[in-house]
């Protein structure tokens, strides 16, 4: 729930100044949309969440994002563990699509 109402969106990956590593998240999508996955969403830096992104990762130049779960797909130890799953091997994917490596 955020602001009363049930969020659509499952995944969301958020970024503060710095847009890069949340860009290269977004190309890096898994091709088997498991989840609905939306930048900024359901809520952004301009809602003032964005405060750590900035000062510890964009202001010592490193890479930064915000992974929002929503609370039903980690509500249970099998969930969480298959969450965990599909973002390490996403994020894998990203770092290298970052550094120039293939996605």
């Amino acid at each position: 729930m955020f602001h009363g109402q049930r969020r659509d969106v499952e995944i969301g990956i958020l970024h503060g100044s710095d847009v890069r590593f949340a860009h290269a998240m977004m190309a890096t999508r898994p091709s088997n949309v498991e989840f609905d996955v939306r930048l900024n969403e359901p809520y952004s830096a301009q809602d003032g969440v964005a405060h750590t992104l900035d000062l510890h990762g964009a202001g010592n130049a490193l890479a930064n994002v915000m992974i929002e779960i929503r609370n039903d797909l980690i509500e249970t130890p099998d969930r969480q563990e298959h969450i965990a799953l599909y973002l390490c091997a996403w994020l894998e994917h990203a770092i290298a699509h970052q550094r120039g490596g293939t996605s």
